[in-house]
């Protein structure tokens, strides 16, 4: 898997883990349907690697990231968040050409809590970087499913990870 895919994949696992621990699971209550929804900005600090541009470079982000959040507790005490996001004002000038990106895209994310202890995330991200030029824009897409057992023990599947440069 390149660096950039790498990265999206732990800001995925990251962004699966920040949605259960910041939604009011105790606010919810098993025994009736109950639903939440959240709307956040979230900043965006980070540093990507992108391989279009000639020779390569980092590229710092910022800005940020709106998400959506909607969490629903069933009767049986099943607890389901799904999460939108979508960069704002997500900008980046690269370290040695001085090309400058803007963030776009979209990120749909579904974390199940089952009454057993079983949690599972899904996730399809699309993220793109786009700047001036041929070859500059940066596309990476992922899919992916991650299921935590009651013992703790993490499953991970990737089915689709692609970084590509248009």
């Amino acid at each position: 898997m390149r660096h950039g895919a790498r990265r999206v994949l732990q800001v995925v696992v990251l962004s699966g883990v920040l949605l259960v621990a910041v939604m009011p699971l105790s606010a919810l209550t098993a025994g009736s349907e109950e639903s939440v929804t959240i709307t956040s900005e979230l900043p965006v600090d980070l540093t990507v690697w992108v391989a279009c541009t000639s020779p390569g470079e980092l590229v710092q982000l910022d800005g940020s990231l709106m998400a959506v959040t909607r969490q629903t507790t069933s009767d049986t005490g099943v607890v389901t968040t799904y999460a939108k996001y979508n960069p704002a004002n997500v900008t980046g000038v690269g370290s040695i050409t001085g090309t400058t990106f803007r963030g776009a895209g979209v990120s749909i994310s579904s974390v199940i809590q089952r009454s057993s202890g079983e949690t599972t995330l899904t996730s399809i991200e699309n993220f793109l970087l786009l700047a001036r030029g041929p070859g500059n824009n940066v596309t990476i897409h992922l899919n992916m499913a991650v299921t935590i057992a009651p013992d703790g023990s993490i499953t991970a599947r990737s089915t689709n990870a692609t970084t590509t440069c248009r």
